[in-house]
């Protein structure tokens, strides 16, 4: 498996090895529907939820969260903070999107 580091810890990324059966993805509405917070741990909505942080990583499959770092929920100055480390100018146009929603790059 390949590894990824996680709180400054190098593991096996799990992540690789599942994948959600699109068919489950069609039976949305039955899954909990949660209002994540602010500062809420893809832990501790598993705890919230199942009363144990085991099944984290549940929530992250389903929700196609790859990476909880930057695919979880960031507050404002860290989305700005990653934009800045993405793009030489967060400010300029990369993409145009005509009247049918077709991205135009």
């Amino acid at each position: 498996m390949p590894k990824m580091e996680y709180n400054g810890v190098l593991i096996s990324d799990i992540t690789h090895r599942f994948q959600l059966n699109d068919k489950l993805k069609e039976f949305g509405d039955f899954y909990y529907k949660k209002r994540i917070e602010l500062f809420q741990t893809p832990e501790q909505v598993s705890h919230s939820l199942y009363g144990t942080s085991d099944h984290w990583w549940i929530i992250c499959v389903i929700n196609d969260v790859v990476d909880p770092f930057y695919d979880w929920v960031m507050l404002e100055e860290e989305v700005f903070a990653y934009a800045e480390k993405l793009f030489d100018d967060i400010n300029a146009i990369r993409h145009y999107v005509d009247d049918e929603y077709v991205f135009l790059i």
